[in-house]
């Protein structure tokens, strides 16, 4: 019959734990799964209801939700124009066989209610959330009082409001985020449809992305590394000594 010491039951042991955990992480995903994963959109979702501002700003992207909700913003007097961010061009763009993003907005605007001389590009050939943010820091250093709604899918607001808030620092506090619904996506059922898991998984792993290389958060998680590391060295010393006292005191009871 074989026998299995101190380390061998160690083992057997944690790998048990391991399985039940494993099996009550499996059996609370699968009985509350649909709640879970529905609060996983709403989580992204930070924006509020429309209040006044000054300007909305339209973050380019989403031509089917995002320039509505700014036109109908003007159309009710909550703004009295709508900023949007010059985008990056491709040779497609350069020869004029397709439209530019922030063309493309400004017309929507234009069809729904809102008059050319309403609306304002932003300079800065914006290619990224972050630089959407640092086209509008230049407008608000212009325009120190002005207050803006900032316009996007419901699903970008908290990334959006954590890009903005950096680059924005002290005047983050004049930009609210406004969101702008999606129709053909449920967020009670994103994971149903191939739309909605490329739309909510991406985003999440562009969040991921941002707050993995963002520099205070690389320098919290270093020091919190480092402090593990040192604080294992001291307990596995102080063990060590402990281990020694009492094997010390061992022998001197059997010499």
């Amino acid at each position: 019959m074989i026998s299995m010491g101190g380390g061998g039951m160690r083992f057997v042991r944690i790998r048990l734990a391991l399985f039940l955990t494993l099996t009550v992480c499996l059996v609370v995903i699968s009985v509350c799964h649909r709640p879970i994963l529905a609060f996983m959109a709403h989580w992204l979702d930070v924006g509020v209801l429309p209040r006044p501002a000054d300007y909305v700003m339209v973050l380019p992207g989403g031509p089917e939700q995002r320039p509505f909700v700014a036109a109908a913003m003007v159309r009710a007097g909550l703004a009295k124009g709508v900023l949007t961010a010059e985008t990056q061009t491709d040779p497609a763009n350069d020869e004029g066989l397709v439209p530019t993003t922030d063309d493309v907005l400004r017309r929507i605007l234009m069809l729904r209610g809102v008059r050319e001389d309403q609306i304002q590009v932003l300079p800065g050939h914006s290619k990224s959330t972050w630089t959407d943010a640092l086209a509008l820091s230049q407008f608000m250093r212009e325009h120190p009082q002005a207050t803006i709604a900032i316009v996007t899918d419901c699903y970008h607001t908290r990334r959006s409001s954590w890009v903005f808030q950096r680059v924005l620092r002290g005047d983050a506090s004049r930009v609210f985020f406004v969101s702008a619904r999606l129709s053909a996506v449920d967020p009670n059922s994103w994971w149903t449809t191939e739309e909605g898991l490329t739309t909510y998984l991406s985003e999440y792993s562009k969040l991921f992305f941002y707050v993995a290389t963002d520099q205070t958060v690389i320098v919290l998680v270093g020091g919190i590394g480092m402090a593990m590391i040192v604080g294992s060295r001291f307990w596995r010393k102080r063990a060590a000594r402990s281990q020694g006292s009492t094997d010390t005191a061992a022998a001197t009871l059997t010499g």
